[in-house]
């Protein structure tokens, strides 16, 4: 079955938080369901403080608990950004039935704080800005997974926990919508939040008299190159180096390319910060320069 294509998302009737209605009005269907009226954690909250929008992402566990390890997990697509007040339903899943006994499902979620984000891609766990600015979850959780104990230190919230039930996974019935249970959200802890250096090309294309291939300009594509890690992206878009150590300065070379008829051309520059714990900061770019 294909990762992209192995789930129906739908976006279910909305009610007031709090509400104990399902807000489900398909029949003859096969869902599982994720619904924020059971969710345990921060509150719903349409305006002011509180959870906006959230995510969920159903993880297939039948090959997990059939070899009581986890690894084989199989992941479909997340929900789109949903707003608290809406369950989301999945499709595709694989039923019980009366010669075969179905599998098994959990999810994993992550809420936000801001209305005002959308999926890098369609399918994505990851959200961003209009703007393509990544915003990180406030709050991170799952239905139906186990919170590893105290004595597990260190341990992630899914790690070996998968036959611990808390809620338990849910196995879907054909033409039914079942519910996945025991949802929470945890805020995320400045000691949960990943180092990383986001490297944005705008100003330093600009100062060089450069501007993308797509707007009209010179520049194809975009190289980084932190010291034995490199990464590539097409003009326009921006490049996230994640797992940065803390409180290390990052140096990095950039390397801008044309390639034409005429042969390639190439312009470089450096971009640089001191990296903070837990933090996403923006590195400084100098103006990129032609390479003679």
């Amino acid at each position: 079955m294909s990762k992209r294509c192995a789930a129906l998302i739908l976006a279910f009737s909305a009610w007031s938080c709090g509400s104990s209605g399902s807000g489900i009005g398909y029949s003859n269907a096969t869902f599982i369901e994720v619904s924020p009226t059971g969710f345990s954690g921060p509150v719903c909250a349409l305006t002011g403080s509180g959870l906006k929008r959230y995510t969920a992402t159903l993880l297939d566990i039948s090959a997990s608990e059939a070899s009581g390890a986890k690894g084989n997990e199989f992941e479909l697509p997340s929900s789109p950004p949903t707003p608290c007040t809406v369950a989301v339903g999945f499709s595709e899943v694989i039923p019980a039935t009366a010669l075969e006994p179905g599998h098994s499902y959990v999810a994993k979620l992550a809420g936000y704080d801001r209305s005002d984000v959308r999926p890098v891609y369609a399918g994505s766990p990851v959200l961003e800005t209009e703007d393509g600015d990544y915003v990180p979850p406030r709050w991170v959780g799952s239905c139906g997974i186990a919170a590893a104990p105290a004595s597990d230190a260190g341990a992630s919230a899914d790690a070996g926990a998968f036959l611990r039930s808390y809620g338990g996974p849910v196995t879907p019935l054909s033409g039914r919508t079942v519910r996945l249970s025991g949802c929470r959200l945890e805020e995320v802890g400045a000691a949960d939040a990943e180092t990383q250096i986001v490297l944005e090309f705008g100003d330093a294309l600009a100062a060089g008299g450069l501007s993308c291939r797509a707007e009209g300009g010179q520049v194809d594509t975009i190289r980084a190159i932190l010291g034995e890690r490199e990464e590539s992206v097409s003009c326009g878009e921006r490049i996230v180096f994640a797992g940065v150590q803390p409180g290390q300065h990052v140096s990095v070379r950039v390397e801008a390319s044309e390639a034409s008829d005429a042969g390639s051309k190439l312009w470089v520059t450096q971009c640089s910060q001191q990296a903070s714990a837990s933090q996403t900061q923006v590195a400084d770019c100098d103006p990129f320069r032609p390479v003679d």
